[in-house]
C-alpha cells in the first residue's frame, strides 16, 4: 500500500525532475524563484517520507546524463558561493568552502530521479526508502545549500 506522503513526496520528485531536464526557461529570475519554489516543497515533504525497508538497488545515472542537467544549471547565479564545513561548531574552527550551486541542483536532481526510476518499477517502498536515505546523507545538504545561495541573490 502507497502512502500519501509517499505520493505527494514522488509528485514533488517527479516535477523536480521535469523541470530539471526541461530546456525552456522563460529567464534566469523566473527560473531562479521556480527551483526556490521545488527545493522547498521537496524539503518540506522529504520530512514526511515514511521510514520503510526497501530491498531494491537505486539503479546508477550515467555520468552523461548528469553532466547535461549540470550544464542547464550554469545559467543560474549565483554559480558559486561558500559556507562553513560544520556550521555548527562554535566558534568556528574548520574553514570555509567552496560550493557550486550546478552542482547542488545537478546532485539533487541524480538522487531525486533514483527514487523516481525505482517508483514507476512499482518499488514504491525501495523509492521512498532512497529518497529517504539520501536526503538524510547527502541532497538535503544541497537543498540548504541552493536555498541559502538564492537567498543572497533573490530578484
Amino acid at each position: 500500500m502507497t502512502s500519501k506522503t509517499a505520493v505527494k513526496f514522488a509528485s514533488a520528485a517527479k516535477a523536480y525532475c521535469d523541470w530539471a531536464e526541461s530546456t525552456f526557461f522563460v529567464d534566469a529570475d523566473e527560473d531562479q524563484m521556480l527551483a526556490e519554489r521545488l527545493l522547498c516543497d521537496l524539503y518540506r515533504r522529504a520530512l514526511d517520507l515514511p521510514d520503510v525497508s526497501g530491498d531494491e538497488d537505486a539503479p546508477d545515472i550515467p555520468e552523461a546524463e548528469w553532466q547535461k542537467i549540470y550544464k542547464r544549471f550554469q545559467m543560474l547565479k549565483p554559480q558559486s558561493y561558500s559556507k562553513l564545513f560544520d556550521p555548527c561548531a562554535i566558534p568556528p574552527e574548520n574553514e570555509v568552502i567552496a560550493c557550486d550551486l550546478a552542482d547542488d541542483l545537478a546532485d539533487i536532481w541524480r538522487d531525486l530521479k533514483k527514487g523516481l526510476i525505482l517508483w514507476d518499477l512499482g518499488g514504491v517502498n525501495a523509492a521512498s526508502r532512497q529518497w529517504r536515505v539520501s536526503f538524510s546523507s547527502h541532497w538535503g545538504r544541497h537543498v540548504t545549500g541552493a536555498l541559502q545561495a538564492f537567498s543572497s541573490t533573490t530578484p
